[in-house]
């Protein structure tokens, strides 16, 4: 049983880690190896995150089973990541889902995230978009903004019954207004379709231009693609060209798949200048597809253009 002196030193303990006073990890580990739960758990997250100790993932681990077994909620959630990555323990999704199912059941808004995506893949339990909304919707009311999006992409996939692409983009949106970095593509892309809103290629470049100053290539290759046909924006194709290349170099598949289409295979094989046409250039379009001196080719271009983008 939990003693008071172990209970009183890790009340103290978080007050200085809250404080920005890391003379609180001493005193957490003291509460953790003397059986406070709460204290397990905070020093668990401690040590993975090498948080001014040495990282140790299996000492963690340990502590986080002794919490969960004691009831606590993240450090449920806690043991079910260590079975759903196999990052300490061998990878079980069997075991992933008790203890996400019992995190989520108390309340933990990331172990309803999870228990949600097992529901919506069908990860040992049937697939069934009822539940995995259910558990988006309990954990996104508690702000887990990873939830909202994956309860946007469930009401937007094509093969639920119950799909509502409206209340989906408004999810999308809402996320972008609130700053979800990951949703301003979403959101852009909602306004770009204009099917489950009104079309508004105005509000579509600003969720892109959001999206590609935090670097999202696929918000930067819209960008372009949108510049290419002057949709919002005053056409214009060398921006436009830059700014492809340059979100394919980065990774962007889309980007990617759009220039392997565009150039046109007589010319593919013609030398031309990479300040004449970025597209059209044989080896140009080979570094686009992962070279490291693909970078450098455009480097100097694009320091150029990048400014332009306001």
């Amino acid at each position: 049983m939990m003693s008071l002196v172990a209970s009183d030193t890790y009340v103290k303990a978080k007050s200085l880690l809250d404080a920005g006073d890391y003379s609180g990890v001493d005193l957490m580990k003291e509460a953790a190896l003397a059986g406070n739960p709460y204290a397990q758990t905070c020093y668990g997250k401690i040590l993975v995150e090498g948080d001014h100790v040495n990282k140790d993932n299996k000492k963690a681990a340990e502590l986080f089973r002794k919490a969960a077994e004691h009831g606590i909620d993240e450090a449920q959630y806690y043991v079910g990541m260590d079975y759903y990555l196999g990052l300490t323990s061998k990878k079980s999704y069997k075991d992933a889902l008790k203890w996400f199912r019992l995190s989520a059941e108390n309340g933990f808004p990331k172990g309803q995230y999870y228990l949600g995506i097992f529901y919506y893949n069908g990860y040992c339990v049937y697939k069934d978009y009822g539940f995995a909304i259910r558990w988006f919707t309990m954990a996104a009311n508690q702000g887990y903004s990873k939830a909202r999006i994956a309860l946007a992409d469930a009401y937007m996939d094509l093969h639920n019954p119950n799909r509502d692409i409206k209340k989906a983009a408004s999810l999308y949106i809402s996320a972008a207004e609130s700053g979800d970095v990951s949703a301003y593509y979403k959101a852009g892309m909602c306004y770009y379709r204009g099917k489950a809103i009104k079309l508004n290629y105005h509000q579509a470049i600003e969720y892109f231009r959001l999206g590609y100053k935090e670097g999202d290539v696929d918000c930067e290759f819209m960008l372009g693609y949108m510049y290419e046909h002057g949709q919002g924006v005053t056409q214009d194709t060398n921006i436009a060209s830059m700014m492809i290349s340059h979100a394919a170099i980065a990774g962007s598949d889309d980007a990617r798949a759009y220039l392997d289409d565009k150039v046109p295979v007589k010319v593919k094989h013609t030398p031309m200048l990479v300040e004449e046409t970025v597209l059209n250039t044989p080896d140009v379009v080979g570094k686009i597809r992962g070279a490291d001196d693909g970078k450098t080719i455009f480097s100097q271009l694009w320091k150029r253009i990048k400014t332009n983008v306001h």
